[in-house]
């Protein structure tokens, strides 16, 4: 009985970390420089988050299924431009398969006479799959990828543009920015130059594997069943009382 009743605890107890983990979603692990991570703003166009110290960046939507093929910039590792050339590497990533995704957005104050720098990395728990920084592709994600509730910018009504302002030549010269994805995919470094107009990109991750779950809850049941028949053993031991040291010395002191 006493088994039956501790197996339902530990069944229970999974089903509670399942439910309340956030395994299900990709973690931001730590970021640099400039970069403070916050919850998903009401408002994130430009002009409404304005700082010229601070790169703001917050998760979207987590673990979401694609519906159709997503548009990325960046698919492969590695610094964009670079070399007097735009460097991007774009490509699709599959409908059916399930990310996560973040926003990251820089806007100094006001209309600089000078630009503004600001620059950061963030490093995920799981691998970035791709991003995106181009006007177009950028405001396109919008609709699956963004937070339900944020106003984003676009361009289209006449709201502003987003994006990052990539092209040939270097930081600072032809290209107002410069983004890097890491060769092992789970950091994105990025600089900035704001001349007047924000800058946003949109980190695209996996997400944990099922596999990754249930390893996770089988270590917590491996630990419960071993705390269980530890405490199971010693309270099988039978307890050594006053009366029975008394005893003990008793006899002891009559056999000398």
């Amino acid at each position: 009985m006493r088994a039956t009743g501790f197996y339902v605890e530990m069944l229970f107890t999974m089903v509670v970390l399942f439910a309340s983990s956030n395994f299900s979603q990709a973690m931001i692990l730590s970021t640099s420089a400039a970069v403070s991570v916050i919850s998903p703003p009401a408002n994130v166009s430009e002009g409404k988050m304005e700082s010229n110290t601070t790169i703001w960046a917050f998760p979207e939507e987590q673990n979401v299924t694609l519906a159709q093929d997503l548009a990325v910039d960046v698919s492969l590792p590695g610094t964009s431009p670079l070399n007097g050339v735009q460097n991007l590497t774009p490509g699709n990533i599959g409908a059916g398969n399930s990310v996560s995704s973040y926003f990251v957005h820089f806007d100094a104050v006001g209309a600089p006479t000078n630009a503004v720098t600001a620059s950061g990395s963030i490093t995920f728990d799981q691998n970035i799959v791709g991003l995106i920084v181009l006007t177009a592709t950028l405001e396109d994600s919008n609709t699956g990828l963004g937070f339900p509730g944020t106003i984003y910018d676009n361009a289209i009504s006449g709201e502003g543009a987003e994006g990052l302002e990539i092209v040939g030549g270097g930081l600072g010269k032809d290209s107002n920015d410069q983004i890097t994805l890491s060769a092992d995919r789970h950091t994105v470094s990025f600089s900035f130059r704001d001349t007047g107009s924000a800058d946003d990109f949109r980190v695209v991750t996996s997400v944990p594997e099922p596999s990754t779950l249930f390893l996770v809850l089988a270590g917590a049941a491996f630990l419960g069943a071993w705390r269980w028949r530890r405490s199971r053993y010693f309270n099988s031991k039978p307890s050594t009382t006053v009366a029975d040291l008394g005893a003990c010395n008793a006899a002891g002191s009559s056999a000398s």
